[in-house]
Parts: C-alpha cells; structure tokens; sequence
C-alpha cells in the first residue's frame, strides 16, 4: 500500500508540474484535477490505480466536492476521447500523464478532432497594453488610446515613450533620417537637372555656342540649388561637386554631333 501511495504522489507531482508548466504558457488557470484527487481519491483503502482516481472523480459532486477546472478536465478527456486513445494525435501523451499539455500546447488546433475542439477552454483575451494596443508591436498611441489605459499601463507607456525620445539619435535613426535627407535631395536634383537640361537644349537650339550654354547652366544650378534649399531646408547644403555633377547630368543628351566639316 505504501508503495502505491508514493507512486500516485510521484505521478501527481509530476502532472502538477506538467500542468503548471503549461498553464504558465497559455496565461490562464488549465484544467487540472490535481487537487481533487489530493483531497479525496487518496489515503488508505483507496483505489489509487488511474482506473480508480478516474471512478473517484467522476463521483464526486460538480461545483461543491468537484472544482471548475476538474470539471473542465473531465469534459476535456471526454470530448477529446478519440484524440487520446488507439491512434489519436495525444494518446501516447496521455499514457505518460501529459493529456493536457498535449492538448493545449503541443497540438494545434486543426489536428485535432472537431469534438476535442468544442471542449478546449478558450483562452482569455489580456486587457493591458501588450494584449491590445502593442499586440502586434510596440507604438506611440492616439490620445483617446491613452485615455483608455490602466494607471499600472499608462506609466509603462510614459518609461517607453521616453526612451524612445532618448534614443532619437542612435545610430539606426541617424541612418534612416540620412536615407530620407538623401531621398529628398536627389528628388530636389533631379528636379533642376531637368530644368537645366531643358535650357540648354533650347539655348543649343537656337545656335548659342556650347560656352553661352555652359554659362547659361551655371548661373541656372545657383539660384535652383539655393531655391531648393530655401524651400525644404532639411535637404541640406549642395555641395561643389554635387553642382558639377548636376551640369554635367543636364548636358547629357544635349550636344550635337559634329558633321564632317568640323572635323
């Protein structure tokens, strides 16, 4: 007797470990009868084979010498009977005491039976910021998001809100905010290289010499780069180099070809 008892505390022990385990996976109380057969399927003259616990729990009383989460166990082996059994997708975890974590955590739900899945518990939905706003990533909210923040969720929201305008200037925002600049001032180039070339061409056009239109170009990109600045000063300065290489963009495609007589 002594020995049975110390094999079904051992078996118990580790079922309340498995259950724990999984319960703190899935953010909510599982079904668990562990503490129904703790306090009446053991003790002396009980039949303390899983046959006899099984007999034990389904004779007591749901709601008084029963709990909630041993009702929602048996329900669970019940429904899931053809999942744990023969060739089901649990059966050999149940056998080694694991039905629950099986179920819950290392089946999905598609796997199993469409009778098993009328009775898994349905896991509660969390109200805190990580459970609804910041779900699917951490953001900066709308006023009236703020407003329907906990107290306890409102300060973590502020803590984060302020690192992330301490952190404005690390390096991975320095890189992004270099990429935008960049963007916006080839955009600005590109803008007075194609006003440049078209100045050009007409000048050429109209039979002026390669110098008036050289001329034309660079008195054209100082008054357009200084427009471009004026107008979106966070594009920066232009620099020398940046000016030539707008010349030289404007003129390509611009120049005649030679014919034979000016060789």
């Amino acid at each position: 007797m002594k020995a049975s008892l110390m094999m079904a505390i051992s078996t118990r022990t580790i079922l309340a470990a498995a259950v724990a385990l999984a319960a703190a996976c899935h953010g909510a109380e599982l079904p668990s009868c562990e503490n129904d057969v703790a306090v009446n399927c053991l003790g002396d003259g009980a039949d303390m084979s899983a046959e006899g616990i099984d007999a034990c729990l389904e004779g007591l009383t749901s709601g008084t010498t029963r709990s909630a989460p041993c009702d929602a166990l048996l329900a669970l082996k019940k429904g899931c009977h053809a999942d744990i059994t023969g060739s089901g997708v649990c059966a050999a975890d149940h056998a080694q005491g694991d039905t629950v974590p099986c179920l819950l955590q290392r089946t999905k739900p598609e796997l199993l039976s469409e009778a098993c899945r009328a009775v898994l518990p349905v896991e509660e939905q969390g109200t805190g910021i990580r459970d609804t706003f910041w779900k699917a990533g951490k953001r900066v909210l709308e006023d009236d998001e703020v407003d329907q923040l906990s107290e306890e969720d409102e300060e973590t929201y502020t803590r984060w809100l302020k690192r992330k305008k301490k952190s404005k200037g690390s390096a991975k925002n320095n890189d992004r905010a270099y990429a935008v600049q960049k963007m916006r001032r080839d955009k600005a180039g590109n803008k007075i290289v194609k006003e440049i070339h078209d100045a050009v061409k007409a000048a050429l056009d109209a039979k002026k010499t390669e110098k008036v239109a050289k001329n034309t170009a660079k008195r054209m990109v100082g008054k357009l780069t200084k427009a471009a600045q004026k107008a979106d000063s966070e594009i920066g300065t232009f620099t020398k180099d940046e000016i030539n290489d707008i010349i030289k963009e404007a003129f390509k495609g611009t120049r005649k070809k030679k014919n034979k007589d000016e060789l």
